[in-house]
């Protein structure tokens, strides 16, 4: 593969891979998608435009609301002071406000597997791919990604289109020399959708009474195509992040 160059460096923890060009798998799938969730333009515009000159979208409340989920469902008995990541001692603040007690009693149910927010960094050589794990077992074996979504819109999640587990299990297996032997999405039914893409915001959201557990398989022939799918899409970033850096020194 060429040089590559990417709008983005690794500037994590790991001295090894710093200053290396750098992706995220959410990226990736702007990058792919047919249409942005921001713009409702073509995917890769709405890359182009964020990424390459600097657009910024605010959050409409789903990112908000997903985000302090998480938070509660995996660090509820964790005093907010003590954690030292501002951005992950807010949402846990947020959460633990913002939930009533009816919420937080049906996220109550789901027990954390016991590695909340794992940061996953997969080198590839020219390039790291960064993403962050849900939730793991302490032995890798067990996966579990949360989602929150209406009965409708969790269709899918565990179809071919969707890869996000698999450039997880990437990393296990290719910088842990692990195996993940379970992969499960666990979502958490959310209300209010309508009302918040009609301009209310995380106010408008809250937790319903369901929670869908969903298992998904990942075979070695999956993991092929997706470690296909992301080398050949950051050559695509790289090669027109190149032209555009041509033409706007």
């Amino acid at each position: 593969m060429s040089l590559i160059k990417l709008p983005k460096s690794y500037k994590g923890d790991k001295k090894e891979f710093q200053g290396k060009p750098m992706v995220s798998w959410s990226q990736i799938e702007t990058w792919i998608g047919a249409k942005g969730f921001n713009t409702g333009l073509p995917g890769l515009h709405e890359y182009i435009r964020k990424y390459f000159f600097g657009e910024e979208y605010p959050d409409m409340g789903w990112g908000t609301f997903g985000s302090e989920t998480e938070a509660y469902i995996t660090l509820k008995n964790v005093d907010p002071k003590t954690i030292k990541d501002e951005k992950t001692r807010t949402e846990l603040e947020g959460a633990l406000k913002n939930f009533t007690d009816a919420e937080k009693k049906v996220l109550d149910q789901i027990k954390p597997l016991g590695n909340f927010q794992h940061e996953a960094v997969i080198d590839f050589g020219g390039f790291v791919l960064l993403g962050y794990i849900d939730d793991l077992s302490d032995d890798f074996s067990h996966m579990r990604d949360y989602k929150t979504k209406s009965e409708s819109s969790k269709r899918g999640l565990t179809s071919d289109k969707t890869y996000q587990m698999e450039v997880y299990t990437l990393y296990v297996q290719k910088m842990l020399k692990k195996e993940v032997k379970k992969w499960e999405y666990c979502i958490i039914e959310r209300l209010g959708g309508g009302p918040c893409m009609k301009g209310g915001g995380r106010e408008a959201l809250s937790i319903g009474p369901r929670i869908w557990y969903e298992e998904k398989q990942i075979t070695p022939e999956r993991l092929k195509e997706t470690e296909k799918l992301i080398l050949d899409t950051v050559k695509e970033i790289s090669d027109h992040y190149k032209t555009f850096l041509k033409y706007n020194k």
